[in-house]
């Protein structure tokens, strides 16, 4: 954002940027599961201690906190009229805690004391639940369109990433709640074959990319030292890809406040 309001970033490199921070949040299985001031709490002990199976279990406070702060600005934008932003926030703390520094609710009663307005909901909901943010509501807010989608040549759609030594697919990750983790691969599976045909690393996604919603395939693969075959339903998990996009056309209110949001002018 600093980029941007300095004009070293225009808004559709600002934007294209941040889509991919949402992108990797919204892979994330784990944000259903963690909150984020659980993730600070316990970053030494599983953010920087990962295992094979933290995609789906634990979130990242630095991206998922930026998208954080992304809504929680514009949710005191639209309760001050747009007459405070996070900018006014963070320009008070700095003013008026340098000393005594910060508590945990410190940022919630600097808010509330700006906008005149209950952010008890919001806190509990964001930082301290697991809800969902509003992303495509706050942007639509500020004149941008979001749209999640599907993306090709993503084998996490499929529900696993691989490592690529050795020629073959070896499982580096599994994903909850996807077609590769009902019907059974794990991680450490090499992946040898599909229907029948060997598939080399290189082109397992494209190959799996070849097969519509709902077809079953076999999986021919190396566990343990055994040849296994396994049968996978293709199906599509959620919609992770973000695509951030300024909206045409918009009415004069919505343009003023996309100024002031991408350049506080």
């Amino acid at each position: 954002m600093s980029l941007l309001r300095i004009k070293i970033l225009s808004p559709e490199q600002y934007l294209t940027l941040f889509a991919e921070t949402m992108t990797k949040v919204q892979k994330s299985k784990g944000r259903h599961k963690q909150s984020l001031a659980e993730s600070s709490f316990d970053a030494w002990t599983k953010f920087y201690q990962q295992d094979e199976n933290a995609p789906n279990a634990i979130v990242s406070y630095y991206t998922k906190g930026a998208l954080l702060a992304f809504v929680l600005d514009i949710e005191i934008r639209q309760r001050s009229n747009d007459e405070q932003s996070l900018d006014d926030v963070l320009k008070l703390i700095w003013s008026h805690y340098q000393q005594d520094g910060l508590e945990n609710d410190t940022v919630q009663k600097v808010v509330e004391q700006l906008t005149k307005s209950d952010f008890t909901q919001f806190f509990d909901d964001y930082l301290y639940g697991v809800t969902e943010l509003p992303l495509v509501e706050a942007y639509s807010y500020v004149g941008v369109e979001c749209v999640f989608s599907h993306k090709k040549d993503d084998l996490s759609d499929f529900g696993i990433n691989i490592n690529k030594e050795g020629g073959f697919a070896l499982i580096s990750h599994v994903f909850d709640g996807t077609c590769a983790q009902s019907s059974g691969l794990y991680v450490g599976d090499q992946i040898m074959s599909i229907d029948s045909l060997k598939v080399q690393a290189k082109d397992l996604t494209s190959t799996i990319d070849s097969y519509a919603q709902g077809d079953v395939i076999q999986i021919g693969i190396l566990r343990d030292e055994l040849l296994i075959e396994l049968s996978v339903t293709i199906t599509q998990s959620e919609k992770t890809f973000c695509t951030l996009s300024i909206v045409g056309n918009q009415d004069l209110k919505t343009q003023e406040r996309q100024s002031k949001w991408f350049y506080q002018e």
